[in-house]
């Protein structure tokens, strides 16, 4: 029961991290749509040049407004335009792209509080699209060999440093939050579009009478993940040696060679 919770939650909505960039996508410069009945605005995108990493292309609250009022974003990549809009049957984004002078849906982007087209969460080059919301972050990637981005979102982690920039490989983690049992780590690569998990480490709290402590970390236990099979493998339990906090880097640092074969 307890490894079929942790796919669940750690594998189905993989973790990652995000960085704000300068990327290869291009977003063009729009303008206003001739069209009156829509009265659709298409707002420009700054030159990532010139931005510091506080601005952003009219995000969170004002794009999210717009967006429930009925205005569209156009931004283009690879040479291919896509727009977000509000579906009008529900209170969902959608992400089309035009083909053929016809606008084509992507996918459904759920709104919430923070929304933001200008992180590379891959390292590819290309922006993905990230929202936030209470301290969580979803991502969906772009993927240049299909010109389209993710129908499923993935779930960042707290911070990701790379391990071997030869090899592509990078560790990430997430603190619990107040959530039992919830301490995540992962060895991850980006050779492919999305990430590929090899490893996990996934931490249990301390109990005092059938209650959790929160905050506190009892034992980390490693698996190996087979994606083809979607399965975790249990290899060993290890005991923190400061019961508050797990030295993630150290540990992936001292360990990703050997886990990884290198």
């Amino acid at each position: 029961m307890r490894k079929s919770f942790l796919l669940i939650l750690i594998i189905s909505i993989q973790i990652c991290s995000c960085n704000n960039r300068v990327s290869k996508q291009k977003i063009v410069e729009a303008v206003p749509s001739q069209s009156t009945k829509t009265d659709t605005a298409i707002f420009p995108k700054p030159n990532p040049q010139e931005k510091n990493e506080s601005d952003g292309w009219d995000t969170t609250e004002n794009m999210k407004q717009n967006l429930l009022d009925g205005r569209a974003y156009k931004f283009v990549i690879d040479g291919r335009t896509f727009r977000l809009r509000n579906d009008e049957n529900d209170d969902s984004i959608l992400l089309e792209y035009k083909q053929h002078n016809k606008w084509i849906k992507n996918t459904s982007l759920v709104i919430r509080d923070q929304f933001e087209l200008d992180f590379d969460c891959n390292y590819d080059g290309h922006f993905d699209i990230y929202s936030q919301a209470q301290g969580w972050n979803f991502v969906n990637f772009y993927l240049p060999g299909k010109r389209l981005f993710s129908d499923q979102y993935q779930q960042p982690g707290d911070a990701e440093y790379l391990l071997d920039s030869v090899n592509n490989i990078y560790a990430n983690y997430r603190e619990p939050y107040h959530i039992c049992n919830n301490y995540i780590s992962q060895l991850l690569d980006y050779k492919k579009t999305t990430p590929t998990i090899h490893y996990l480490l996934e931490g249990e709290t301390y109990r005092v009478d059938g209650e959790c402590i929160m905050d506190s970390i009892e034992t980390m236990k490693l698996y190996r993940y087979n994606q083809l099979k979607d399965s975790l493998i249990l290899l060993r339990t290890i005991k923190p040696k400061d019961p508050k906090k797990f030295e993630y880097a150290e540990f992936w640092r001292d360990n990703y060679k050997k886990l990884m074969k290198l």
